[in-house]
């Protein structure tokens, strides 16, 4: 998909859609249970791609709306004490591997009762002190209507002449080398810093195809006229609205 946008073919306007907003990974990588053997997942990965192919978008989404509420489920269901201890194991485990990963602001507020925040319903009704109104309003009305730009906003000098073949030099050797430095949390792909770096180093031959294709995009960006509806999902703000219960 990323090398259909950098060619420009027919795909290139979903293109960055399923890539960046993870709608291809999240539909098709999700674990069918979480004690599912590595076979069950392969063969279940399989089942999926064969559906993406045919385009089976909305039964790929039912199945993925499925598992995840019954993963819900499971993880606010536990009363009994030995579920309890497993929870208490499974917490100390994430703990000790967000540590390791050097995620020490994620391992605190693993530990943190605000880390049991769950996202808010669109239509539940927020009281404050002046109305109620519901969160999705509350949404909408943080996301104003598109305006001119000031004068104050824009540069009125001419921009340094800047030739195309300076981008030649970012390649795919460059993207890997600098997957294998940064660090922070999720961007629009929804994948952190060690995501992206575990999937441009650790599988050879693919992984160097897709820092090859990565970086064929970021070329046609910089050098290119782009139609402003394929990037979308690049520049778009997605709000998820949280209970931190209080607050």
């Amino acid at each position: 998909l990323l090398t259909a946008f950098a060619e420009g073919n027919a795909m290139e306007s979903v293109a960055l859609l399923a890539v960046m907003d993870m709608v291809m990974p999240a539909l098709l990588l999700l674990h069918p249970e979480k004690t599912a053997t590595h076979k069950q997942r392969t063969s279940c990965l399989d089942r999926r791609l064969a559906a993406w192919t045919e385009g089976k978008f909305e039964e790929l989404l039912k199945e993925a709306r499925i598992i995840q509420k019954n993963v819900n489920g499971n993880y606010t269901g536990r009363t009994s004490h030995a579920g309890q201890a497993n929870n208490k194991q499974d917490k100390a485990r994430s703990f000790a591997n967000l540590m390791t990963q050097g995620k020490s602001k994620a391992a605190l507020r693993l530990l943190s009762p605000a880390g049991r925040a769950h996202v808010l319903p669109l239509d539940e009704s927020i009281t404050s002190e002046t109305e109620t109104t519901t969160v999705r309003d509350i949404l909408f009305s943080k996301h104003p209507a598109a305006s001119p730009a000031t004068a104050e906003a824009l540069l009125n000098e001419t921009p340094d002449d800047c030739h195309p073949v300076i981008f030649d030099r970012l390649d795919g050797a460059k993207v890997r080398s600098a997957a294998l430095h940064i660090q922070g949390s999720a961007g629009p792909s929804g994948l952190d810093a060690g995501n992206w770096r575990r999937l441009c180093t650790s599988y050879h031959g693919t992984s160097k195809r897709l820092c090859g294709a990565i970086a064929a995009v970021a070329r046609r960006i910089c050098t290119g006229f782009i139609d402003p509806d394929t990037i979308q999902p690049l520049i778009s703000c997605r709000l998820i609205p949280l209970s931190k219960n209080p607050g």
